[in-house]
């Protein structure tokens, strides 16, 4: 291995492996992989798509988006809930805070809806698809 190539090994090594045992069985956190191929597909998606849809007529999806919005305001004010409770409980300084990555019930709080958040943004990539590509009507 060449002396320029270690910097880029040393990155992915960080990247793929050292990771927190304790959300290994969470849905898309074992891996980028998963997410990366989500993301992949959502650009095929928004490059393919609106030659797909050129000649179509648009959908009426109002009904669908005004739920899923209703949807995603209540994620997002449970969010807000959960990162302000957890960090006030544990007392968390407003400048630099360590990761804590024991399995304290405060610890495991805070994890979850930092991968509620994360969760969130994959989520969110539906609102670029249902926007341009299935021409709604709203």
């Amino acid at each position: 291995m060449s002396a320029q190539s270690l910097p880029l090994c040393l990155f992915f090594s960080c990247f793929l492996f050292v990771l927190d045992k304790r959300t290994d069985n969470w849905l898309l956190v074992y891996s980028p992989v998963p997410v990366g191929c989500i993301f992949l597909c959502y650009l095929i998606i928004i490059w393919a798509g609106p030659k797909l849809m050129a000649k179509r007529q648009p959908v009426n999806l109002k009904p669908v988006l005004i739920v899923y919005n209703f949807a995603m305001v209540c994620l997002s004010a449970y969010m807000f809930y959960e990162f302000t409770a957890s960090s006030w409980l544990a007392r968390y300084s407003l400048l630099c805070q360590p990761v804590d990555y024991s399995d304290s019930p405060l610890a495991m709080r805070m994890a979850r809806v930092c991968w509620w958040f994360y969760f969130s943004k994959v989520i969110e990539l539906n609102d670029t698809v249902s926007m341009k590509e299935v021409k709604i009507i709203l």
